[in-house]
């Protein structure tokens, strides 16, 4: 099992241009269509502005920049052919050409988008490439060789709805040159976010920007700017103009030591020449070796709303996700524009969704994930390892004031510095009203089959579907520390192993049902945005709360050596090995036991829970 994790931070890299042949160049700064350019539409077409955003696809500040905008060009506009193409390019004198631009298409309801070239005026076109969804502007790099030694050549800029009313795409900082020769880039460092302690391979992807099919290449890498360095020379590549090489390099990094390590890793000496471009060579990354495994609880936060007639989408993802998924996963559902609405957290999650139904998962990368797509990344996020753990400690229920408080605890294992914060979220389930606004629209009447894990089809269901037949769970009703958390929460330099809390308090309305709430405890990167782990507990304190389920459940399981067994206040606990022999008892323990088998060697073990005379025995699978 991984004991120890690598915290990576990506630093940006320019790919500046020295000694290139340029052949067009164009930012859009006029505000209009350029000079000598066209666009041809069945539609709206494209546009020119600095802010092209609309109601459901909102568009990243970026200058001025043109943009096809299906969304509010409204249901009837035909999106489907709208080309915004260069002035004809000669390219009779060039034997290499690459095309760079920036680009923001997030592929929402049902948006693609291409690049073309025309060598025929316009009359045919052939994809050279299909543009890939992103949630933030992308610098995009594609090579155009295939037609030098050309002249008449057109370049258009495909946007295509597909037939539906779906988002855009816009573009900005377009520049078609002619590389120089020799010029290699170093893209990024791959090697996973934690990693385990010891001998840690880095990986990376290099780019050929150079005119040159490039062969070989010096991959180089220092810790903490220290003169050691590590080459390890690449050779029998084929890496044509503009593609990408993935690559482990050879020597291996040393981080058993707990602490924060400046990786720094560039290319050097593409096919043996010097490289004509170094402004692009180098990235570097933060990495910090961890001295424990914190188990990791995905987070999905779903945005939808009652008014959302795809939104019954959300609502199965989140049902299912919860039940297949209970001990390391927690869903929390943002509502939008119906009663349920949390402002500050709806306000906040707007700001990176194209639509709804839609959410984020951890908020990794700052990326949108449409809730059909929850399971899937989730499946890639359970495994990550993360360098903090997060508990709920000392809630405290006042049932005259109706004011619950609590600790959100949250304790790195590593020695580093960064802005991390605490943050809280009250959740409710149960939720119901009576009125047309509690009624869920759901466009899946009728001809969509739309099935939950227990075989539920919203295709038979009406829509809307009446309020009186509306429950709604994992609704957001609070988030305490406002999106980003808690400032000041975590201090700037954390000491490996040492707990920091933050206290809250919630008033719950009496409008809401305490004994369905929850709360979720969280940390998140500031530098990353993401959420890096969390917690989920019930509201109310075991003291305030009337058991009714005493089924004891164990939690996470499998374990990597700490976990926790619910519903068994004043119980005996024994842990017994396979072999029969009693390893651990704890007599009267509390509703949430904490029982540690750190110590342990993995494999299956027994739990049974003794309480008035019953005996309930469970499995607790250890895996390190």
């Amino acid at each position: 099992m991984k004991k120890f994790y690598l915290l990576l931070m990506a630093v940006s890299f320019s790919l500046a241009v020295f000694s290139q042949t340029n052949i067009l160049t164009e930012d859009f700064e006029g505000g209009s269509l350029p000079t000598g350019w066209t666009q041809t539409s069945n539609g709206a077409g494209w546009d020119f502005g600095s802010n092209l955003s609309s109601t459901y696809w909102s568009i990243p500040s970026h200058t001025v920049y043109a943009a096809s905008n299906d969304d509010a060009a409204g249901s009837s506009n035909d999106g489907s052919v709208d080309y915004l193409i260069t002035p004809p390019l000669d390219l009779t004198t060039y034997s290499s050409v690459i095309l760079e631009f920036a680009s923001f298409m997030t592929g929402a309801y049902s948006q693609t988008a291409s690049v073309e070239v025309s060598t025929n005026g316009g009359s045919t076109w052939t994809i050279i490439q299909n543009v890939n969804a992103e949630t933030n502007w992308t610098t995009l790099t594609f090579s155009l060789s295939a037609y030098a030694g050309q002249s008449n050549v057109l370049v258009g800029f495909h946007a295509n709805d597909n037939g539906e009313w779906a988002s855009g795409w816009a573009i900005d900082d377009v520049h078609i040159f002619e590389p120089i020769a020799y010029d290699a880039a170093m893209v990024s460092i791959n090697t996973a976010p934690f990693v385990s302690a010891g001998s840690i391979s880095l990986e990376g992807t290099l780019q050929n920007m150079g005119a040159n099919t490039l062969t070989s290449i010096d991959v180089i890498w220092s810790i903490d700017g220290g003169t050691t360095i590590h080459t390890d020379n690449l050779t029998g590549l084929n890496v044509p103009t503009t593609g990408t090489y993935d690559f482990i390099h050879s020597v291996q990094v040393d981080m058993s030591v707990t602490q924060s390590y400046d990786v720094m890793m560039w290319v050097a000496n593409p096919n043996g020449q010097p490289d004509g471009d170094t402004s692009n060579d180098q990235v570097t990354k933060l990495i910090s070796s961890l001295s424990q495994l914190p188990q990791k609880i995905v987070v999905g936060e779903e945005a939808g709303g009652t008014w959302c007639g795809w939104c019954p989408r959300g609502l199965v993802a989140l049902k299912d996700m919860a039940h297949y998924y209970p001990d390391t996963w927690i869903g929390i559902s943002v509502h939008n524009g119906d009663p349920m609405t949390n402002s500050t957290y709806d306000g906040a999650l707007a700001n990176y969704i194209s639509g709804y139904p839609s959410g984020m998962v951890d908020r990794a990368g700052g990326e949108e994930v449409d809730p059909s797509d929850f399971e899937t990344v989730y499946q890639n996020r359970k495994d990550m390892v993360t360098p903090v753990s997060v508990d709920i400690t000392n809630i405290s229920w006042n049932s005259t004031s109706r004011e619950v408080t609590f600790d959100v605890v949250g304790t790195f294992y590593t020695n580093t510095t960064g802005d991390f914060r605490l943050n809280a979220v009250i959740l409710e389930d149960g939720v119901s009203g009576t009125t047309s606004s509690w009624a869920q629209a759901n466009y899946y009447a009728s001809n969509i089959d739309l099935i939950d894990w227990e075989g539920n089809n919203w295709r038979n269901y009406p829509n809307p579907v009446p309020a009186s037949q509306m429950v709604y769970d994992h609704v957001a009703r609070e988030i305490l520390g406002g999106w980003s958390g808690t400032t000041g929460s975590i201090p700037s330099t954390i000491v490996d192993g040492t707990p920091h809390s933050y206290t809250y308090s919630y008033t719950v309305p009496t409008s809401s049902d305490e004994t369905k709430m929850h709360i979720v405890g969280m940390v998140i990167d500031q530098t990353s945005g993401e959420i890096l782990n969390a917690f989920k507990t019930e509201l109310l304190p075991t003291s305030a709360r009337v058991i009714t389920e005493k089924e004891p459940k164990l939690y996470p399981n499998p374990t990597n050596g700490i976990f926790r067994v619910v519903n068994l206040a004043g119980a005996t606990i024994e842990v017994w090995n396979m072999l029969g022999q009693k390893i651990m008892t704890i007599d009267n323990a509390n509703n949430l036991e904490k029982i540690d088998l750190s110590d342990k060697t993995s494999g299956t073990y027994i739990v049974r829970v003794i309480s008035n005379n019953n005996i309930t025995t469970k499995k607790i699978n250890l895996i390190k």
